[in-house]
């Protein structure tokens, strides 16, 4: 059985969460969207679904924080390249994302971060072949 990965987070619009995501260059899965929830798929076996207050506090155990004053997760995702880490952070930030930190290259990686619309962090992330 393939493994399935699921994060779930609140956003106060799901709406503007959509077009964010699109805007980033991510797919919505129609199937698992509805009244104030989506999913966005950025891989195979990769997802998020965006659950507005409301319906993210039927699943929650504790109140919801606000992620803008109180950083709450910091999702990873990679990339197939440098380019694509640049890409994906430069569309982020166009479609009102904020940047965090600078870019960081290092011999195995190249990583760059932003905060979207709700304060969730996102490291994305190219790592380097292994050289033989």
């Amino acid at each position: 059985m393939t493994q399935q990965f699921f994060v779930n987070l609140p956003v106060k619009n799901v709406k503007k969460s959509m077009e964010f995501w699109k805007a980033v260059g991510y797919t919505i899965n129609p199937q698992l969207t509805g009244d104030g929830f989506t999913c966005v798929t950025f891989g195979e076996n990769f997802f998020a679904m965006l659950l507005e207050h409301e319906k993210f506090n039927q699943f929650a155990p504790s109140p919801i924080v606000d992620a803008t004053k109180t950083p709450t997760v910091i999702v990873g995702l990679g990339c197939e390249s440098r380019a694509d880490v640049e890409n994906k952070v430069r569309r982020a930030l166009e479609a009102g994302a904020k940047r965090h930190g600078e870019p960081e290259d290092h011999d195995f990686m190249y990583q760059d971060a932003f905060v979207d619309l709700d304060g969730h962090g996102w490291a994305v992330t190219y790592f380097v072949p292994a050289k033989p």
